[in-house]
């Protein structure tokens, strides 16, 4: 049944079928200043978004708001590639959020396009590639991130692309689609360090092949010579910027971790209960997930070519999840990216299996083109408003407008108290040195303002601003609204050094 029925062969027809539906789910969104679920890390990128645009176009200089630590805001972590793209598109149609949620979009697409392509190369049938890149579209995790600037985005399409041509290349040895898969690999690699452990399907493809004697030393050699060049760039640049990263959880993992047994027995609970089935899934593609699964084990394909390194490469991401648990815990869902291609190659073999009776089939595809849609937008609507709400972030997020107004674009401002050193620098839209204390030393304040060019306040905390020894650094009172504070400092040349 499923072979025989008829469909245009062209991909663009079915990606964009689901860019569109997408699109109209979405279509809030593209506008939205950026808030809700994990805002600190998109503020973060969307700030080194800004900088390019602003200040310095230079790639290897991406850089924050925050002066207080160092003499200049340069953060070097991931090779901001992203970023740096963003920025110069919007060179061209000017700076917007929207430029950046409608460029992360297209990203989130070519993933889609990148899965629909691998399927087509698995299994030959647009009906199935179409049926499954819906499914990974309407993973409620990347239906809520394909908006939003997280350097994940670019790292997982590149992952998947890098699968593509890797399949394409092991079809007939071209060795050219060898040279695009690497640097695919190596694309991935730079935009997020996690992804590299999308390579252990080419290592397992060679271990494997290697034993059934179907390649020898010679080819290996020459496939990882490829590998090797073309990841030269993501190795030079994570071997300069990490030592400035320090005794980071990320570098050090599980052998750092101070999670007790009993919560890692409560994180790993809550992955099995709501993370793998609700969040990455789609709880409408779990029934898709166990059939596949089960119908691989049974079947024994688990250990055949063009199945077992897909399937048994998810054993590298099971240990990156397992290394860095201590970081993901029960918050950063986008960490868990890695597994979705995965998971989905299991949820497209469960589609097939149900697909081959033709009593299921209409039902198949009725359901999967509507509940899953449903459950996604369900399930994660409300991450975009979380958090605006909360006394700490209303202030700013209802009036930010006036707190830009406030103080002149070019000032240097004094900015507390904030944990995530982003997000109010970011609403404010101004640069400075921003702090999370309620002892704010005077003598940094002095310093601040006659050797660092320290013009205004913005504060939240009082007892900062209402100490004698901050206030009377204080002009006047430009600006109030709620529990946010915007003051001008007195200048330079009236500051004793203290």
């Amino acid at each position: 049944m499923l072979s025989s029925f008829k469909l245009p062969k062209k991909p663009y027809v079915y990606i964009a079928l689901i860019a569109i539906v997408s699109i109209v789910m979405h279509h809030r969104i593209f506008t939205l200043d950026l808030q809700g679920v994990h805002v600190w890390r998109q503020t973060e990128t969307e700030i080194n978004i800004q900088n390019f645009y602003r200040h310095d176009n230079d790639i290897l200089n991406p850089r924050h708001n925050n002066f207080s630590w160092e003499n200049h805001n340069i953060l070097r972590l991931e090779f901001p590639i992203m970023q740096w793209t963003i920025a110069q598109i919007e060179r061209i149609f000017g700076e917007s959020i929207t430029v950046t949620r409608v460029s992360i979009f297209i990203i989130g697409i070519l993933s889609v396009f990148g899965f629909f392509q691998l399927f087509q190369l698995l299994f030959k049938n647009p009906l199935l590639s179409f049926l499954a890149a819906w499914c990974f579209n309407f993973s409620p995790v990347f239906y809520y991130y394909t908006l939003n600037p997280i350097p994940d985005n670019l790292a997982l399409c590149g992952a998947i692309w890098s699968w593509v041509y890797f399949y394409k290349f092991i079809k007939n040895y071209v060795w050219q689609y060898a040279f695009i898969s690497a640097a695919f690999l190596c694309l991935a690699t730079l935009a997020k360090l996690p992804f590299i452990i999308f390579g252990g399907v080419y290592f397992l493809f060679v271990l494997t092949n290697l034993i059934r004697g179907r390649i020898n030393f010679s080819f290996i050699l020459k496939l990882s010579s490829i590998f090797i060049a073309m990841l030269i760039p993501a190795i030079a640049w994570y071997a300069w910027v990490m030592p400035e990263w320090g005794d980071q959880n990320v570098i050090t993992g599980i052998f750092q971790s101070k999670l007790s047994k009993e919560d890692t027995y409560k994180y790993l609970r809550y992955h099995r209960d709501v993370m793998f089935p609700n969040l990455l899934l789609n709880r409408g593609s779990v029934v898709f997930f166990v059939i596949g699964i089960t119908t691989l084990l049974i079947e024994g394909r688990l250990f055949k070519p063009k199945y077992f390194e897909l399937t048994f490469g998810s054993i590298f991401v099971f240990a990156y999840f397992y290394f860095e648990l201590n970081i993901i815990l029960d918050i950063h869902d986008y960490y868990m990216m890695p597994f979705l291609p995965f998971l989905f190659i299991a949820v497209g073999y469960g589609i097939k299996q149900l697909l081959e009776h033709r009593i299921l089939y209409p039902f198949v595809i009725f359901y999967t083109l509507t509940m899953l849609p449903y459950f996604a937008y369900k399930d994660v609507q409300s991450y975009w408003w979380i958090g605006t709400a909360d006394a700490y972030w209303k202030d700013l997020y209802q009036f930010r407008d006036d707190f830009r107004r406030a103080a002149p674009n070019d000032a240097k401002c004094i900015i507390l108290s904030d944990e995530s050193t982003y997000v109010f620098s970011y609403l404010i839209d101004k640069q400075g040195f921003i702090f999370n204390t309620n002892n704010l030393d005077p003598g940094w304040v002095s310093d601040m303002i006659n050797n660092k060019g320290a013009t205004y306040m913005y504060s939240n905390n009082r007892k900062v601003d209402e100490n004698p020894e901050i206030s009377k650094f204080f002009e006047t009172l430009v600006l109030q609204h709620g529990i946010v504070k915007v003051f001008k400092l007195k200048p330079s040349h009236t500051v004793g050094n203290k």
